[in-house]
């Protein structure tokens, strides 16, 4: 903002009248010199100029004495909003703390530091924390990259206690492994396992997702499944938050309708399995079942699959026709099964 200051003097009258004649050094002066007119009114005017500050985003950029920089951004919205961004990021770039400030007030809305260590390992660990204005937590996230195998591990924390955590691996032949685990405030935990594989010489690219809940502390039920791969192992254990369960339940509708699978492998601690949990499995003509401790299999559990289907339950004698008899009360009319061991 600029501003400009004007002063004017209106004289009038006879005042200080000096009439000079004759000559003086070569020039012959005739006339009036030096005349003021004054009647002592005196009138300022002043006249304020301002340049208006046009939307956009300005940066300035300050390096300090200890070697750590900070870099200011100011944003004019269209609605006249302001947001000014202070980052101080530290000499070998290892902390920076972000502040905001809106509408020019003055007062701190949020803060977030960001800490970066590289580890022995060769890991490298960014941890962030924001903070409401207020001081209490929005969230915090822990971020691991790790060269190989594993690309990286974030895991964020929300101000109600609930977490996510996002871990994605990525093998030498470009296939990759997305696991995304959500905790609420409660302890309730649900897992997405996606896995990626890229297409190669005439192979089609493959994706696979596992959808898991916890149902209590070291159990876990398979919700749902959606893939293009023709065979599929259940896995015995998972481990979701932390916590290894065991894969006791296979839910309702699970697999319903997929037409890729031909072998599912069940695994070892199934106990149930949902209605209509294979059902319209149409090419699906081998199934394994590992777990001796099934002991509940619903109702069309396995209806519509291929009619040349069949079982091959590991599991002794016994027990090997007592689930066989479950498949068939489930509403399987002839059950094709052969125990192995």
């Amino acid at each position: 903002m600029f501003a400009k200051w004007t002063e004017e003097k209106s004289n009038t009258g006879n005042n200080n009248n000096n009439s000079n004649t004759g000559n003086s050094g070569s020039g012959n002066n005739s006339g009036t010199a030096n005349t003021n007119n004054n009647t002592g009114t005196y009138t300022p005017v002043s006249t304020i100029t301002t340049t208006p500050e046009v939307p956009g985003t300005t940066t300035k950029e300050v390096k300090n004495a200890d070697g750590s920089k900070t870099t200011t951004t100011r944003t004019l919205e269209e609605s006249g909003k302001v947001t000014e961004t202070t980052v101080k990021e530290s000499k070998n770039g290892d902390k920076s703390t972000t502040e905001v400030v809106t509408d020019g007030s003055g007062k701190i809305v949020s803060s977030i530091v960001e800490t970066k260590t590289t580890n022995k390992s060769g890991t490298t660990t960014v941890s962030t924390t924001e903070k409401k204005a207020d001081g209490s937590l929005s969230y915090s996230t822990v971020e691991n990259y790790i060269s190989g195998k594993v690309v990286s591990k974030i895991t964020e924390t929300n101000a109600d206690k609930s977490k996510k955590t996002v871990e994605e691996t990525k093998q030498a032949d470009g296939s990759t492994t997305k696991t995304v685990t959500k905790v609420s405030a409660g302890g309730s935990a649900k897992m997405t396992v996606t896995a990626e594989t890229p297409a190669a010489d005439d192979k089609e690219a493959k994706k696979t997702e596992f959808v898991y809940s916890m149902t209590e502390s070291g159990k876990a039920k398979l919700v749902k499944v959606t893939t293009d791969e023709a065979e599929i192992t259940i896995p015995a254990a998972i481990t979701i938050n932390g916590v290894k369960c065991k894969v006791v339940t296979i839910g309702k509708s699970a697999f319903k309708g997929n037409t890729s699978i031909t072998k599912i492998v069940i695994g070892k601690y199934v106990e149930t399995i949902g209605t209509k949990a294979f059902a319209g499995l149409k090419n699906l003509n081998e199934i394994s079942i590992s777990s001796s401790k099934l002991s509940k299999v619903s109702k069309s559990a396995f209806y519509k699959i291929s009619k040349d289907a069949k079982f091959y339950i590991k599991a002794k004698k016994s027990a090997c026709k007592a689930i066989a008899a479950l498949i068939t009360k489930s509403g399987v009319k002839k059950v094709n099964y052969e125990r192995v061991k």
